[in-house]
């Protein structure tokens, strides 16, 4: 039987949400990225792997970049703040796939993103409505709104973790833009657009949902403490965020994103 299926015939339509990591397996994850793998090896292709969520493909991908260097991989901070043990308390908040697993793989997550094992991170923004995450498990859509909450929440595991703020720079910023081949954007150099992120080191915050800026109006970081906090945005050089508000009028600074050939 299916895995879900037979956590059916268990529970019935009471499947707990700590299931969901058998459900969505970590051999499910394991198999799928050593076949996307072993085809990079292979042929020597460009290969981005993302929501990369347990130990094993870490080291999958540590072994796999040495023979194919043209092979990256991306997690989110869901991966690099929860673990299976929030499962009991956040409920269907924190369900999304692929699933997220122990704190054992978010030990190993970590200290991939600090040697560059883990190139890029990734919001895997899925901002679906309260209401739709208030279902069984069967009928609940996976997926979390986590944007607003990422930046601080990977200063926070940096500081946690004595990982350099170059690496999460990096990891969200340059990486994404060498990888995309993105024109003048990734990268504080003269002549490229000011997309810019100030930050307040030692502005202990907490997470409140009259704070949240998402219109489905809930986060499962509600109630998390940060390290640091983001006080100011500038998009192509036009603030958009000040002292840690949206800007009035500053909708329209986006442009459109130009590529290298």
């Amino acid at each position: 039987l299916p895995i879900s299926e037979a956590a059916r015939n268990e529970y019935g339509e009471d499947i707990p949400f700590s299931e969901h990591c058998r459900i969505r397996s970590r051999q499910a994850c394991i198999k799928s990225s050593v076949k996307a793998l072993e085809y990079a090896m292979k042929h020597g292709t460009r290969l981005h792997l993302l929501h990369i969520s347990t130990k094993e493909e870490v080291e999958m991908i540590r072994a796999a970049k040495a023979i194919n260097p043209k092979i990256t991989a991306e997690t989110s901070s869901n991966y690099l703040w929860f673990s299976d043990m929030d499962y009991r308390r956040l409920g269907s908040h924190v369900k999304c796939n692929p699933s997220v697993k122990t704190a054992e793989d978010r030990s190993a997550l970590r200290e991939a993103l600090r040697n560059g094992i883990i190139d890029t991170i990734g919001s895997d923004h899925a901002p679906h409505l309260l209401s739709e995450k208030e279902g069984k498990y069967l009928s609940v859509p996976s997926g979390m709104p986590s944007i607003q909450q990422s930046f601080p929440a990977l200063l926070t595991i940096a500081s946690q973790e004595g990982i350099p703020l170059s690496r999460i720079a990096s990891a969200f910023s340059e990486k994404p833009a060498e990888i995309l081949h993105v024109r003048e954007r990734g990268f504080i150099k003269a002549g490229y657009y000011a997309d810019l992120v100030i930050a307040d080191l030692n502005c202990q915050s907490e997470v409140h949902k009259e704070d949240l800026l998402y219109r489905c109006g809930w986060s499962p970081y509600e109630g998390e403490i940060f390290s640091a906090a983001v006080r100011t945005v500038f998009v192509n050089g036009h603030e958009v965020i000040g002292n840690g508000k949206p800007v009035m009028g500053a909708e329209a600074a986006g442009q459109k994103i130009a590529f290298y050939r």
